[in-house]
């Protein structure tokens, strides 16, 4: 692998795949209060904003087991989680205020 291949993975940059939890695990949660602040602005409501955001991130863990790093199969649940949790935050925000 070239250094350019390296730090084009994150590899370089201490962004390492953990089974579970890794830096990307931010970057997930963040991406799901976009999905979430996105959804309220077009005004989805439940459940099609439940359904449309789990099939997003579903969707890109999908397109992430065909590209490299490869990912442990339990990151991949875990991302999909945690970017459920950034979009659930957003949306108790949205109905509380």
């Amino acid at each position: 692998m070239t250094e350019l291949e390296t730090l084009s993975y994150g590899e370089g940059l201490g962004w390492t795949e953990g089974k579970y939890f890794d830096r990307w695990s931010i970057e997930h949660f963040i991406a799901g209060a976009g999905i979430g602040i996105a959804l309220e602005i077009v005004k989805f409501r439940y459940p099609i904003d439940v359904i449309t955001a789990t099939g997003i991130m579903i969707g890109w863990e999908v397109y992430e087991c065909f590209v490299p790093p490869k990912e442990y199969w339990q990151n991949h649940i875990v991302d999909v989680l945690i970017g459920l949790a950034g979009f659930g935050l957003i949306k108790f925000l949205c109905y509380k205020f």
